[in-house]
């Protein structure tokens, strides 16, 4: 994934900042019974889905103190490993492959080469935790996604709906029927609404990048002067049209634990207008740090 979505951490109290990095560990140990390399690709993205999850769930979280390589001494406290956590670690684990697969052939040096590294670990990580409808679907959407892309789609927009499409299903997969119509309805319109985020926003961050690689970008396609301060404004709006649409979701999601519905709200209404107001106003790329760290 990207790397985007996450809170704006000088909002958080500092438990749910705790519980958000327990989350995190949480996940990363998931990724690691899956598969070791696997989790050198775990970004925020995942957090939130796993977040989400939880909260629609009703999980309740359980701890438990691990060691890594990061933290081989002392330890962290991690969330212990759940249904909503095995089921995110396998969406990475699907996710990742896909992507490699298309590094693999369509990339070129350092790129190509960390996906040949890559693709053994996230193919292993698949057979591990299978969940073969969500990888038959996820194929689906990003073969469909990837067709436009080569037919070279000048709108931003036939490519971020297609990709929302794809986390809309991911954040509803429901192959068990545990979460219920309503959830799942919810859950999409979230999934859907920050794909669509995700996709501008890393278009827009790899302007430069793609044009001068000759690689696709909808924004270089348009011709349009995407320097220009009234395109600028045009776009943090319609992206914040997408953003108020997933906290409508939120709100009818009803999440019963009140410090994972804040992280939430606070990744959609303050962390996300962030990285857009970042990327698109000040014209700088995203620099995400390994580990969420506490000031």
């Amino acid at each position: 994934m990207f790397g985007y979505v996450r809170p704006r951490r000088s909002e958080m109290k500092i438990k749910e900042f705790d519980y958000y990095r327990t989350v995190y560990c949480g996940l990363c140990h998931a990724e690691k019974k899956l598969s070791r390399r696997l989790r050198y690709s775990l970004s925020y993205d995942m957090v939130a889905l796993a977040l989400c999850r939880i909260g629609a769930s009703g999980e309740k979280s359980s701890f438990q103190k691990c060691r890594c390589v990061a933290h081989p001494v002392k330890g962290r406290y991690c969330v212990a490993c759940s249904p909503s956590l095995s089921y995110t670690a396998s969406v990475a684990a699907i996710l990742v492959y896909h992507k490699l697969l298309d590094d693999k052939a369509d990339e070129k040096g350092l790129r190509r080469l960390g996906a040949r590294f890559m693709i053994g670990g996230a193919r292993r990580a698949m057979k591990a935790s299978p969940i073969p409808a969500l990888n038959t679907l996820t194929k689906e959407k990003l073969d469909a996604l990837y067709a436009a892309e080569r037919a070279g789609a000048e709108s931003v927009y036939d490519g971020a709906v297609l990709f929302g499409e794809l986390l809309g299903e991911i954040f509803a997969f429901d192959e068990g029927g545990n979460l219920g119509k309503d959830k799942q309805i919810c859950l999409y319109e979230i999934g859907n609404r920050l794909g669509r985020f995700i996709y501008i926003v890393d278009a827009y961050a790899d302007i430069a990048e793609d044009k001068k690689c000759g690689k696709y970008n909808p924004f270089v396609l348009s011709g349009e002067d995407t320097n220009a301060e009234s395109f600028a404004t045009a776009l943090i709006n319609a992206l914040d049209m997408e953003l108020a649409a997933a906290l409508n979701a939120l709100d009818l999601l009803s999440i019963e634990d009140c410090g994972i519905d804040s992280i939430i709200r606070n990744i959609l209404a303050m962390g996300l207008p962030d990285v857009a107001e970042k990327v698109i106003l000040k014209k700088e790329k995203m620099k995400t740090p390994k580990e969420p760290r506490h000031e």
